[in-house]
């Protein structure tokens, strides 16, 4: 993703949360809302099944 970092820098991690076939725990958060009923800090069961998404910047 395009961005103001080091080329190459981690900018966010989207893990699949269990349970559900859609929905991600995004870290950092980048949206100021609760997603999906989740706040920073609460814990979620993670998905194995489903890749975990780590976006860099370009």
């Amino acid at each position: 993703m395009p961005g103001g970092g080091h080329r190459g820098t981690v900018r966010s991690i989207e893990i699949p949360i269990a349970g559900h076939t859609a929905p991600v725990a995004e870290l950092p958060p980048t949206d100021p809302e609760a997603a999906q009923g989740h706040l920073p800090g609460d814990k979620v069961l993670t998905d194995p099944s489903r890749p975990a998404t780590a976006m860099v910047i370009r």
